[in-house]
Order: C-alpha cells, then structure tokens, then sequence
C-alpha cells in the first residue's frame, strides 16, 4: 500500500458509497468527494496504465517509464501488462489518465482505486442452538442438539474400533448455524482433499491453532513481502470459515479439508487499491488454487477487469465475490461481484449475498396485519445484504462465528471490541467463503470443465428462495434501511412483483446447498428392542453401497435408540446392515436396496424403523410411522388348534403352539407391536400356516404404512412394507402367512387388503 494511500485513506473513508467503514471506526477528518458520481474514490498521484496483458514485464516497464517521463513521474510498480505511475499528488489525476490513454501502446488509463471491506455489520450476540434444523423430504425438521450430541459413529483407528460422535465434537460445533442449515454437517467426513482456495484479503494469521498447516503464505501487497500477516483480522475469520479443523475438540470447523493461501492486499483498516487487489488476483491465478475469495468491493477498474479475466478464462479459476452490505440493488461500488452477468466473466464468477439466521414476517397483502402462518419466511435476506438480479447465490452471512488472529495484535481487536482466537462478524464477507468453501469441496469429489460448470452446478442445486414483497414499499432500493412495514422487513428476497422489478429480482438466485451439491444425502434410523421397545444398545447399523461400507453407526444411548448414517452419495443404490449381539446372528440385510434424493436427510423412511428381537425362536415384527395411529396385529394360530394372538388376548400361551404377543402399542403410543412363537422344550414348532394380518383402516392404513418383519432364530427371514394402496373401505392387510413344517420355516407373501374375508377362519 503506497504512502499516499495512508494519508488519503481517512480523506477518502466517506466517499465509498456502499462500503464504509462502521461510524465507531470513522475518524473526524476533512475529506474531499470522489471527482464525479460515476468514479469512485482513488489515490492522489497515482495511475494505472494498461498495455497488452501479455507484454513482458521488462517490455511493460520500458514503456511505462518513457510514459512516466513525459508526465513527470516514476514508476512505481509493473504488473502483467500493467504499470504503476506515481506523481504530484496536487496533480489532475482524471486529466492525466485521458491524456495518457491517448499514446501509443496504451489500452487503457484509470486512477489507482480505493477498494475496502464492506461496512462492517454488527453481529448478534449468538448461543448454542437448542434444537438444529435439517433438511428432510417432508419439510425442515428440528432435532434437539442433546439428542445430536448422543449419536455415535464406529471408526477404525489404530487397529481399534472406536465410537466417536457422528456430528463435530468442536467446541463451538452448535454455533455455527450456517453450517447446519447448509447441510454441512452431512457431508463433514468426506475424506477426499479439498483444493486450494486463494483468499485476497487482509491476510491471515497462519499460525492460528485452528489453521496452522492449514493456511499459507501467499504474498503481502500492501508491505511487499512474503509474509501476509493480518493485521486487520478480517482475513482470518475468512479463512476460518474455509478451512479452520475439523473434529478437533476445540474452536470451530471449517467447510473445507483442503487448503487455504493468503494473500494480503488489504491494510489494518481495511482498505487497499484496484493495483494491489488486481496483483493479488494474478498472484491467485498463477498459484495451485482453484478458487478465488473476494470478499472486498469498490468502483470498476479495467485493471481488475483484466486480471479477474486472466484468472477465470486463461487460467481456470472460479472467482467468488462478496455482493456488499449496504442493502441496495445498485451496483456502482460493487465490484468485482457486480461482474457477475458479464458476458465474459460472470459464467465463471459468482456473487454472494448474505442470509440471516432467523425468520422474516413479511406483509405480504399490504394490511398492516401480520398473519404468521402465511406471513413468515425463513432463510431471508439479512438486514444488510445487497440484492437484485445480479446477486446469484445466497449463503449464511449474520453473526457468523470464525477465527481471529491470536499470534499478533489486530484492528478488529483494539477499535471492534473483537475476541482473540474468533468472534461473530457479519456480513456478505462471511458468506462468500460459504461459497468457495463448498466450491472447493464439490470440485474435489467431482470433475468440472471449466469453472463455469462449476458455478452453474452450485446454483443449480441450491434450493430455492423465498420470494416475499411488501406492496407498500416506496424505495424499491434502499431495502432494510427504511422503516416503517407491518412486517419485520419489507421482503424476504425481492422477485420481480410491484414495486419491485427486473433490476431488484433475486428469484434467479439460490440458497447454497452443500449436501446436495456434493451429491450427498443421509438416513437416520431408530434400532429398539422388538419385545419392550427401549433403545437396543450397542446395535450396529451400517449402509452398503457397491460392496463398499459407506457410514456405520451405534445405539450408544439408554434413551435415544436413534442412529444417523451421513455422506451417502445421492441416487446410487444402497442396503442397510445390522448387527446385534444375543439377537443376530452377524450382519442382517433389513431394508431393500434404495436411491435417495441428495441434499436431504431421510428420517421418515417406511420401514426406517428397526426393531429387533431376540435371537431365539420365531418372531412377527410390526413398525409403523406414527405411534398414535391404531394400527393393531393380530396372529391366528393353525386351524387344526384355533386361536389368535393379539393386543386383546397378549401374554403368554402355555399351550402348544407357544405363541404369545409381546407390545400393545396403543399403551405407550410407540409404533411397534410384535409377537412371538416359542417352541417348548425341543419340539418343533407347531406345523401349519399361521396367518398373520394388520388391522386398521384403510385410509389409516395408508398413511401409517406398516412394515413386518419375520425374524427365525437370529435371522431376518422376509420383510414386507404396505404399499399404501388399500382402499378406504378396507380395514384388514394380510402381509402374509407364516408356515411351519418338520423341514422348516418359511414366510409366504400375500400383501392383500380387504375385510373379514381375510380371516382364516
């Protein structure tokens, strides 16, 4: 960063229209307004002058330097086809460039613009979430973090079998809202290395606990050196949402396994110029980096231009830019993420707004009476993000909770009151690294051209966004910063519906899908006792794919019988295993092969839920989705000894054939009824067929979609699930038959809904 732009930083803080810094960090100094409305502010004395972008640097400098001498001054500095001039501060900055861009050789003249971190946000005070949301094919679905916490994982470590927590055990893992509510938690375990993800900012503190090994030194462009520390702090909390560790007990995770290089290019207060930035990207083009973080803004600069061109086009990059915070649709001091829709760099460019953690009401009608049922709208813009048919995908950004520097003092520390080792920020800067994280994960599990396939698939597989608009509204683009709505804000996206239009419709963009987008999805099973119902622990469910083992989980908890299975690839077959000991015998096959949609966490799958007997005898398993439906069993014995087995008549039978029903589930509201048949001493069973049937109505029956499964000592011998088409009149469904005989035990199918004709006798 040149001298001049330290003494004309706080001259200049004010005239940066969408970016400024938060009043408790401006200072009380004289300031003159950028020359025009249509430029932005720049450094006095300075120019940038642009030849071929491949002229070699000895070549760029020469002609630069014969420029220099006819204007009175020195070359500062050469980039790729670009050299920087320094001169009289008092001179015409505007006049000189026109003059310039006149000569011979020269393609272009521009001021050296200021650019800046977007206005600082104030984050919310944030604490451990009670209850997490997830992503399931009937809805969002809130599961209780104690309940989370309690869910185990089988790992093989150091020839040793270990049960570790399925979900992040770091410290901070229920903070960290945005990670959840992207599906993040899903697909943490992936073990295939993320790329590199380039982060142009004000540095980061590679020697943080959480990044050490993880961050690299890039380049510092503000001091010219090699070491890019941060001094700002800024930097680091974006690295820390990339690439912070993951499972370590301590801190918080990142959404990346890969790497990230720092490359400084903004000073302690958060400023730096087009020269610097533009160096930086080319620094990040030519490095090993995939994608480029962006999460700074100011006017548009062809030196930019140029070098974002040479990272996306020559040499593969995706750029992810942050949209601002300044709750606009206008766009005048929001580049680079403004270059979004240019024809030649936005397919390989992608802008990012901000999200807010919590739900939006939203005056829909313009009443002035909000009805919460149809007024309320979740995953909505934050207060300070900006908007409009520009903006392309939308990631958490509200009181986001990242790393800070620890190795060294920082800006953010001493004037923002920020902790050392991380702090909430917010802002459109948090959210863009949302972004390039989950690029940098997608393109290490899958192939993609060219960078724009790969933004095309991130948007693609994003999940839609509320669009919600108040009618009432005046200001179509001063979003959240005016007041008065019957709602709490005047939108939750903006689409193109009066007064609203084509420049503010964000219904183009899409929220960040991370499981989905790495083509992931995730069960989660209940496993209990079949014959008292209580969580079976020490269970061993696990799901197969192709031969290969993808998760494998245990029933750790008394209380909780529930288990998930998370990274599974989305739309390959799979089968899931269980094992149990005194009750199977090995590894059990209970679910026929399945393709789940990606993205989505399967709770609710019919015959998801496992109840096991024990490993003796034969035994008719029934579970059902939900445990206030009457769904009743009923178990008619052979004819040549007529009886039946049912919640009616439960208990032990002493007489041959020895059966006896185990639950009747409308005593504890739990969805599972089973029954039993015991052969006594070392007789056979008793030979016949035993009908078993499931008792209710059909429309009940429908919906509660039973599931029966026969188990023969300690193994699962046939599992049927009702296929949820008896019609109403019918209130019977015979799965089928149970047939005994001195050569063994089998179990016709049936799967016939009717009335009493069903019954045998």
């Amino acid at each position: 960063m040149s001298k001049r732009l330290i003494h004309s930083l706080a001259a200049a803080f004010l005239a940066l229209a969408l970016f400024p810094l938060s009043p408790a960090a401006a200072q009380p100094l004289p300031q003159d307004p950028p020359p025009s409305p249509e430029v932005g502010s720049f450094v006095p004395g300075e120019l940038v002058v642009g030849f071929d972008f491949n002229l070699p640097a000895a070549e760029a400098h020469s002609q630069a330097s014969a420029l220099a001498e006819a204007v009175g001054a020195q070359v500062a500095a050469v980039t790729m086809g670009a050299a920087l001039l320094s001169f009289d501060e008092q001179a015409d900055v505007l006049a000189t460039a026109d003059r310039l861009s006149q000569q011979p050789g020269v393609r272009f003249a521009e001021p050296n613009f200021i650019y800046a971190l977007p206005a600082d946000v104030e984050a919310q005070p944030i604490e451990e979430m009670s209850d997490v949301p997830f992503r399931t094919p009937e809805g969002e679905q809130l599961r209780s973090v104690e309940t989370l916490k309690s869910l185990r994982t089988l790992v093989r470590k150091g020839g040793r079998t270990l049960a570790v927590p399925t979900y992040p055990n770091d410290a901070s893992s229920y903070v960290l809202w945005g990670h959840w509510l992207i599906g993040a938690n899903l697909t943490w375990p992936d073990q295939k290395v993320s790329p590199m993800v380039c982060v142009v900012d004000t540095g980061v503190d590679v020697n943080h606990p959480e990044l050490k090994g993880r961050a690299l030194n890039g380049y510092d462009y503000v001091n010219d050196d090699k070491i890019a520390n941060d001094d700002n702090g800024h930097g680091t909390h974006v690295a820390g949402i990339i690439a912070a560790r993951t499972n370590n007990q301590q801190g918080v995770w990142g959404l990346s396994n890969g790497k990230v290089l720092a490359v400084k290019v903004l000073g302690a207060q958060g400023f730096g110029t087009s020269f610097n930035i533009a160096q930086g990207i080319i620094h990040c083009a030519n490095s090993p980096a995939r994608i480029i973080n962006l999460s700074l803004g100011g006017s548009p600069s062809t030196l930019q231009y140029n070098a974002l061109n040479y990272a996306v086009n020559t040499k593969g990059k995706l750029v992810v830019a942050a949209a601002g915070n300044s709750s606009t649709s206008l766009t005048s001091n929001a580049y680079p993420a403004a270059y979004a829709k240019d024809a030649v760099l936005g397919e390989g460019l992608l802008s990012v707004g901000a999200a807010r953690q919590n739900t939006v009401t939203v005056d829909v009608n313009g009443d002035d009476v909000i009805s919460p049922s149809t007024e309320t709208f979740s995953r909505c813009a934050a207060n300070f993000s900006n908007y409009g048919s520009w903006v392309e995908i939308i990631a958490p950004g509200e009181s986001i909770y990242s790393t800070l520097p620890t190795s060294y003092p920082f800006y953010r520390s001493t004037f923002n009151g920020l902790d050392s080792y991380a702090d909430t920020i917010s802002g459109t800067s948090m959210a863009a690294p949302y972004v390039s994280a989950v690029a940098a994960r997608v393109w290490g599990t899958a192939v993609f051209n060219t960078p724009a396939d790969l933004a095309a698939h991130l948007v693609a597989t994003g999940r839609p966004l509320n669009i919600a608009v108040d009618p009432t509204v005046t200001s179509v683009t001063d979003g959240y910063q005016t007041t008065g709505y019957a709602g709490s804000g005047p939108y939750c996206w903006p689409g193109n519906i009066a007064p609203y239009g084509a420049a503010q419709d964000t219904s183009a963009a899409t929220y960040l899908d991370m499981a989905a987008a790495m083509n992931r999805a995730a069960v989660s099973f209940w496993v209990s006792d079949a014959q008292t119902g209580l969580p079976l622990t020490g269970a061993v469910v696990r799901v197969i794919s192709g031969g290969k083992v993808i998760d494998t989980s245990r029933v750790e908890s008394l209380v909780n019988r529930q288990v998930d299975l998370i990274n599974i690839p989305g739309s390959t077959p799979f089968e899931t295993q269980i094992s149990a000991k005194g009750y199977l015998k090995g590894f059990q096959t209970f679910a026929e092969t399945r393709n789940l949609e990606p993205g989505y966490l399967y709770s609710n799958l019919v015959g998801g839920h496992y109840a096991i007997p024990s490993g003796k005898y034969i035994h008719l398993v029934t579970t059902y989705k939900d445990g206030s439906d009457d769904v009743n069993t009923v178990l008619y014995l052979p004819a040549a000894a007529p009886a039946s087995v049912s919640a009616a008549n439960y208990g032990n039978l002493y007489e041959a054939p020895f059966a006896f029903y185990n639950r009747d589930n409308l005593r504890d509201g739990f969805p599972l009824t089973s029954t039993t048949v015991v052969n006594k001493s070392k007789n056979p069973y008793y030979p016949g067929e035993y009908y078993f049937l499931v008792n209710a109505s059909g429309t009940l029956m429908n919906t509660a979609r039973p599931t029966v499964r026969v188990f023969f000592n300690g193994k699962m011998i046939q599992s049927i699930a009702h296929t949820g088409t008896c019609a109403n009149t019918n209130t019977l469904w015979r799965p089928g038959r149970l047939v005994s005989s001195l050569s063994g035990v089998q179990f016709l199918t049936d799967n016939l809904c009717g009335g009493e004709e069903l019954n045998p006798y």
